[in-house]
């Protein structure tokens, strides 16, 4: 029998697959490279999923069973006794011993409760006293309610047995008449009427003591109850019971009002009604959007929906988050935002009218103008586009940011403003190529914009926690709202004011926040006039109804809250069975659709925010004729993984064309650089997890990239385009191309290697 040998090499290979058994993918692969254990003639197959976990319980028992041998004869003596994982580990076998010998004498000598065991009682017994108490209270304040709505009642029944009363005495006090044609035998002597009135008001007098009596005890009862509620004696209980509905009931929304939409295979990230219609749309994560006919009354169980499919162009079973979308002024078009960079438009029967492809990133924002020809679109590849919505053509392109564009909003029909994770907030206008305006006071990235409705103000809300009102007049606020205690989400403006359908009602501007809030904002006051607080999660939406009188709230908590604007009461609330993303507002009565509220910045919370400033990421170029760089870039965010140069220039098999460098890096970018301009002539964005490999194809016309959000992408080297893209099962390691340009081949996380050819 041959013996085993631990060796490192055997370690480290336990210790590879338990990171990538356990989901730590990015520590397994920087140990392997660091450790070769990937060079080792360990056979995987031989090795059990689950390795180093067992290895280390059978330890763990090992060192147990051998601290309750008692070292001479090899049987446990007596109980078996358990010891924790932390003992084991922090003490050697004769201390394993030792602390099983006292735990067998501790249980051989009688000893009364544990000081722990006397807490743990204490504890359950003050609980119990807490929950009694609770409970006593609360039938108290039953009581109390139960006797108020009696005394109630008593006192209406009073007042009705006097009035009563006191219409039989007036009854009484006039003459009595007999019809014209009745016989005159049948007409009662004066003295007999008489006789009747007397006898009414002296049946009418003791109704009357009673109902003041009754009237008087129950105002007694109702005046005594609190005493009985501060520990004095209780009134006597009626067996009747009390009223069935509560005021947290009628908050509560009713099953039989709530209509369940089924049909998307994943989160549902946005939503929006039609204006005209009772037409909803949605956007999902499952690449597909869909349009829902509502036209009849809630609680019919709807599901029927026409499916838009959001495809990848080179890719069919590519799909891609639905991340925004917007209904055009008179309902008959819907515009959808992915987040493969691509922009459609469709009718509202499904039909798929343009695509809009000359982003190159995720989409986060989309708008149309109030006249319905142009269509705006804010990208993560920090530009926004006006479209022509009938060609589909580009109409301006707007590079004006340094960061991600999260926000559009349009302020009248050809101008418009910008917000980004710059900071900043540009005004722009159609022919114009520089802003007309730049607004910069925010201290962090600008989350939301909005216009109030008369195109005035401009609100913007950012991670700074603050919240900003705009004039055009001036580049500092109106106003600086500073309450809130975290990031604010996004912000909406009341359907109140000047030239709105309610100008009698003031402008109020709402913000939700990550602090579980949502205030409301006086702006003529300009101060906090409402402070919503119910829910207990971070609040991603709000949505004002089309009066003013209501706004509705979602939260990560699950729950939709309706709240009265005017006091801030709670009036409808509904908990579902997850977080909530989106909301849109409706009243039936008007069939009128309001805006929905938009969750686009989903894929940027990946990161704590607690971590720190992270070290500038950099890349140098050196030459043997100096000590310092030729070139620094400086251009990326997060660390740089690898480099490539391309087979181009002097020397090279394409020596016409310019020598570049590409840099891979975790911000999910990949950059090329043009070594004799010192620049960045092309930022590729698409990927969406870090980006570990890089190659330019054999003529240096294209690039290929690989990252961990499982996609090889291939660029167009002089502009940047996408020009193929596959999606795998797990994440990309490796790239490269073939040497005659036409494959390349592709090193995936779960042990696969696919080719790709790039003929077809």
């Amino acid at each position: 029998m041959t013996s085993f040998a631990l060796t490192s090499d055997v370690v480290n290979y336990l210790i590879y697959r338990y990171l990538q058994e356990a989901g730590f993918t990015h520590s397994a692969f920087t140990f392997a490279s660091e450790s070769l254990v990937t060079r080792t003639n360990i056979d995987p197959n031989n090795v059990p999923p689950g390795s180093l976990v067992t290895f280390i319980q059978k330890g763990l028992q090992y060192l147990e069973i051998e601290a309750n041998l008692d070292g001479q004869d090899g049987e446990v003596d007596g109980d078996y006794k358990l010891l924790t994982p932390e003992e084991l580990l922090a003490n050697d076998v004769d201390q394993l011993r030792a602390l099983v010998a006292e735990r067998k004498e501790d249980d051989a000598r009688p000893k009364g409760p544990t000081a722990a065991e006397t807490r743990k009682a204490k504890a359950a017994a003050d609980k119990e006293r807490a929950r009694e108490k609770a409970a006593e209270k609360a039938e108290r304040a039953d009581r109390a309610d139960r006797a108020e709505k009696s005394a109630g009642a008593a006192a209406a029944a009073a007042a009705a047995a006097a009035a009563a009363a006191a219409a039989a005495a007036a009854a009484a006090a006039q003459p009595a008449l007999a019809p014209s044609t009745a016989p005159p035998a049948a007409a009662p002597s004066a003295p007999s009427a008489a006789a009747a009135a007397a006898a009414t008001a002296a049946a009418a007098a003791p109704a009357a003591a009673a109902a003041a009596a009754a009237a008087a005890a129950a105002a007694t009862a109702v005046k005594s109850e609190p005493r009985a509620a501060a520990g004095g004696p209780a009134p006597m209980e009626e067996d009747t019971p009390p009223p069935a509905s509560s005021s947290a009931a009628s908050i509560e929304v009713p099953p039989s009002a709530v209509v369940t939409l089924n049909g998307h295979e994943s989160e549902v990230y946005i939503c929006a009604w039609s204006p005209v219609e009772a037409l909803l749309a949605s956007g999902s994560g499952d690449s597909t959007a869909r349009i829902w006919n509502l036209s009849t009354s809630a609680g019919s169980g709807y599901t029927r929906s026409v499916v838009l499919h959001h495809e990848a162009k080179q890719d069919k079973t590519q799909g891609k988050d639905v991340t925004t979308l917007d209904w055009n002024a008179d309902g008959s078009l819907l515009a959808t935002g992915s987040y493969d960079g691509l922009a459609r438009i469709w009718s509202k029967d499904g039909k798929l009218r343009q695509t809009l492809d000359k982003h190159q990133g995720p989409i986060f924002a989309l708008k149309w103008n109030k006249r319905g020809d142009l269509l705006l679109s804010g990208s993560v590849d920090k530009t926004a586009i006006v479209w022509d919505a009938k060609t589909g053509e580009a109409k301006q392109t707007f590079e004006l940011h340094s960061a991600p564009t999260l926000d559009v909003d349009w302020r009248n029909s050809n101008s418009f403003a910008t917000c980004s994770t710059d900071k900043l907030i540009h005004l722009c206008k159609l022919g114009e190529t520089k802003p007309i305006k730049t607004f910069a006071g925010h201290d962090d990235e600008v989350n939301a914009i909005k216009w109030d409705p008369s195109g005035r103000l401009l609100a913007s809300c950012s991670d700074d926690k603050t919240a900003k009102v705009w004039s055009l007049n001036s580049d500092k606020p109106v106003h600086d709202f500073t309450d809130h205690e975290r990031e604010i989400y996004t912000i909406r403006w009341s359907p109140t004011g000047p030239g709105t359908a309610n100008p009698n009602m003031p402008l109020l501007l709402a913000s939700a926040s990550f602090d579980t809030t949502v205030r409301l904002w006086d702006i003529e006051a300009g101060r906090c006039v409402q402070n919503l607080q119910r829910h207990v999660e971070p609040v991603y939406s709000v949505a004002f109804s089309p009066n003013g009188k209501l706004v509705a709230t979602g939260s990560f908590d699950k729950c939709v809250h309706v709240w009265s604007v005017e006091d801030g009461a709670l009036v409808r609330s509904f908990r579902g069975e997850a977080g909530i993303y989106e909301r849109a507002v409706m009243e039936q009565q008007e069939q009128d659709v309001r805006e929905a509220v938009r969750s686009n910045k989903r894929h940027e919370r990946d990161e704590d925010p607690s971590d720190g400033p992270r070290d500038p990421a950099e890349i140098k170029v050196w030459s043997l004729n100096s000590d310092k760089p030729v070139h620094d870039f400086t251009d990326h965010e997060r660390e740089i993984y690898t480099i490539r140069w391309s087979p181009t220039g002097p020397g090279t098999a394409n020596p016409n064309m310019p020598l570049l460098l590409a840099s891979a890096s975790f911000d999910t970018t990949v950059r090329l650089w043009d070594i004799e301009a010192g620049r960045c002539v092309q930022n590729l964005q698409r990927h969406v997890e870090p980006v570990y490999s890089v190659a330019f194809s054999p003529n240096g016309k294209l690039v290929a990239t690989g990252s961990f959000d499982k996609c090889v992408h291939v660029w167009s080297v002089e502009d940047g385009a996408l020009v193929r893209s596959f999606r795998g099962e797990a994440g990309i390691y490796e790239v490269c191309w073939s040497k005659e340009g036409t494959r390349v081949a592709a090193c995936f996380a779960n042990r696969t290697i696919c080719v790709l050819d790039m003929r077809m």
